[in-house]
């Protein structure tokens, strides 16, 4: 119990144990942290526990579609409850920890501590990374004692890169166990803002009428055989060499401190970096160009959407050709996305845009005086 005129904060030293400690650690959400035997891998229970923890910037499961209660899959998919974390990672990979580096800590109780961890990366299963690469993230937990990590296990890592500060940061990670490699590759293999419940496959248009066309054949060599269970659109993704990028369309009128980062419309850009011409499957095209509202994803505030404009598609598809070097872009506007909840003053808000397993990530600042009526229609932002 807290007496008037005395509280004393003690700040304890981070210390951090390095190999042979006997022990590891899963970490879920930046929040958390469980620490096991060496000898085996988390429980569901514990597993199951921390993934009700809430964090900025992390996709909950509960925010994307809600799953139709009828399903017509012909595969079941048995995954562990740490699947969805993994299946939302920007980058994703397997590696291990040879160095732990202590930084600062708040003095909050319990303290946010911060960490730089360096992993030897062993296989890479979405963000680019590359398998022999070494690098180093950055980490933060806010608990009492200080984690624990060991050198002679696997991790399955997933992080993100940070748009203000740009740095890339661990998001979770656990020891690697069977179960856990099996989730993992089978996660880094669907497209970003795909999920799994009770064993279907559901993309992000499987409430939306219309998404796919009924008698439209997969592209098994695309989409390896895999598609959503309500749907039937396959799990589309960009494929090697491709680069996905974004801007923010200049306001039609800049006005200091109300937008600097524009009216909410961004250039979507996606790049050929190859000497050969490829074909981006996830970038869908039609006879009259390239579908830009029925192939992107947008996740923001946890929540999982398809695209402002997207109403499904209908005839004949197929996947953008670019020749080599080739850019394409389009123009999308994140005040078309649903159920947000707008800043009221000045906020930022961030948005992630993604093409298959592809994601990147702007920071918007949101000014209510200003952005509400263009939202609303009221007004109209710069074309």
């Amino acid at each position: 119990m807290w007496r008037n005129g005395f509280i004393l904060i003690i700040i304890i030293g981070v210390s951090m144990l390095l190999g042979g400690c006997g022990e590891d650690v899963q970490v879920h959400n930046d929040a958390t942290v469980t620490v096991t035997p060496a000898s085996g891998a988390a429980t569901s229970d514990s597993t199951e526990e921390l993934l009700e923890a809430k964090m900025p910037g992390e996709v909950r499961v509960d925010a994307l579609v809600e799953a139709p209660s009828i399903a017509v899959a012909e595969v079941t998919y048995e995954v562990g409850p740490s699947f969805d974390r993994m299946a939302q990672a920007e980058i994703l990979f397997v590696g291990r920890v040879t160095a732990a580096q202590a930084g600062p800590s708040t003095m909050s109780l319990p303290p946010i501590q911060s960490f730089q961890l360096t992993f030897d990366v062993s296989d890479s299963l979405r963000g680019g990374l590359a398998a022999g690469e070494t690098v180093t993230l950055s980490y933060q937990v806010q608990q009492n004692d200080p984690p624990t990590f060991t050198t002679d296990e696997d991790y399955v890592v997933a992080a993100k890169v940070d748009v203000r500060s740009e740095r890339t940061l661990v998001t979770w990670l656990s020891v690697a166990d069977e179960q856990l490699l099996s989730d993992a590759e089978l996660a880094g293999a669907i497209p970003l803002g795909w999920r799994i419940e009770d064993g279907d496959l559901l993309s992000p248009w499987a409430l939306m009428d219309g998404a796919w066309p009924a008698d439209a054949d997969a592209d098994a060599d695309a989409d390896g055989g895999m598609v959503c269970a309500v749907t039937g659109r396959p799990a589309l993704l960009a494929g090697e060499g491709v680069t996905l990028s974004s801007e923010k369309v200049p306001p039609a009128e800049e006005i200091k401190w109300s937008n600097p980062d524009g009216d909410g419309q961004y250039t979507i850009t996606v790049t050929n970096t190859t000497d050969e011409a490829i074909e981006v499957p996830a970038l869908l095209s039609d006879a009259d160009g390239i579908l830009w509202a029925e192939s992107l994803v947008i996740v923001c505030q946890r929540k999982v959407q398809a695209c402002p404009g997207a109403e499904g598609v209908s005839g004949e598809t197929f996947g953008t050709v670019l020749k080599p070097g080739q850019s394409v872009s389009g123009v999308i506007n994140a005040f078309g996305l649903e159920g947000i909840e707008w800043p009221r003053g000045g906020y930022r808000v961030e948005f992630t845009f993604c093409l298959g397993e592809l994601a990147v990530t702007e920071s918007f600042y949101y000014k209510s005086d200003h952005h509400d009526a263009i939202r609303l229609g009221d007004e109209t932002p710069a074309e």
